[in-house]
């Protein structure tokens, strides 16, 4: 099967710069993110990101002079898995960040190109050769050397990194699900329907109220101050605008080109777990993080073809 036609130099541009400001956007709001989660269980957050990130999605679609129609998808059923897909991900994400530093959890989370990689072959028809299958390796003792096998802390090792390596699969996953079916849809109905998939799977959490303390930050309802309401309405509004930058990149432009630009994220993580929470990068966490990054910086030479375009 022939692979999706890759963009020419101009829309690649635009996807990068696109892309690029999603992730800054999920940075800050990852560090607010991590900031509730001390007091707040993480469906109740994922909740205020759903419903108060629909806002920004809104907005976008009036200012096109569009009505609700430009928010019904063409293929609702695949865009809701797609949503649902991107829940799991999102939830699992803010799990690790509650139990390990974002520059961690970021660094686990750049396996995200590797998956893609693999998952393009089955589901998006491209050809994965052996540099491919040697990049993605590599990366992935890059997360070994990162979580450090045999840490003392039995929670931090199981919990956060494991959290962090599932969510960077499910992220993936969506990832290469929209530019599967995002040919067919608009940015708008794709941001929407996973913005409604992930509500209506955070919701399902908030009536349980278990005793058990991990289970505890993962369920149920806190009321939250006017000062906390407030932040939990500008990370759904981050949210809401990452969606939408998300969405149309992946929507445009091939994965596997602009996944690998995901690595700037590493700068904001370190950035705001030093000022905000005080976090120290180890040398585990640089070295292992270089050979991750080591390893998409191939994968991005192998799919340009070394500098020029693969269309084939």
């Amino acid at each position: 099967m022939t692979s999706l036609a890759a963009p020419s130099g101009a829309a690649l541009v635009r996807g990068i710069a696109v892309y690029l400001g999603a992730i800054f956007a999920g940075a800050l709001m990852d560090v607010l993110i991590k900031l509730l989660s001390a007091g707040y269980p993480t469906g109740q957050i994922l909740f205020f990101r759903s419903v108060v990130g629909v806002v920004p999605i809104l907005v976008m679609v009036w200012a096109n002079g569009g009505g609700w129609a430009a928010l019904r998808p063409r293929r609702p059923i695949a865009c809701l898995l797609r949503g649902l897909v991107q829940a799991c991900a999102a939830g699992t994400f803010f799990v690790a960040f509650r139990y390990m530093p974002l520059a961690d959890a970021y660094a686990i989370g750049f396996t995200a190109p590797l998956w893609i990689a693999i998952l393009s072959a089955p589901l998006l028809g491209e050809r994965v050769g052996p540099a491919r299958w040697i990049a993605i390796v590599v990366g992935f003792a890059g997360v070994l050397v990162m979580i450090r096998p045999g840490s003392s802390d039995e929670t931090v090792f199981l919990l956060g990194p494991i959290m962090a390596l599932v969510g960077a699969f499910l992220y993936a996953l969506g990832a290469v699900l929209i530019r599967r079916i995002g040919r067919d849809e608009t940015t708008s109905a794709m941001a929407f329907a996973t913005s409604v998939a992930i509500m209506g799977a955070a919701a399902l959490l908030l009536p349980f109220s278990p005793e058990d303390p991990t289970l505890a930050g993962i369920f149920g309802w806190r009321t939250p101050g006017w000062q906390d309401l407030l932040v939990l309405v500008v990370t759904g509004l981050l949210g809401g605008g990452m969606t939408i930058l998300f969405t149309e990149a992946f929507r445009t432009t091939p994965a596997s080109l602009i996944a690998p630009f995901e690595y700037t994220a590493m700068i904001w993580a370190v950035l705001f777990g030093f000022l905000v929470f005080g976090d120290r990068p180890t040398a585990s966490l640089f070295v292992g993080a270089a050979i991750v990054i080591a390893s998409g910086l191939i994968l991005l030479r192998v799919e340009t073809g070394g500098g020029r375009v693969r269309r084939s």
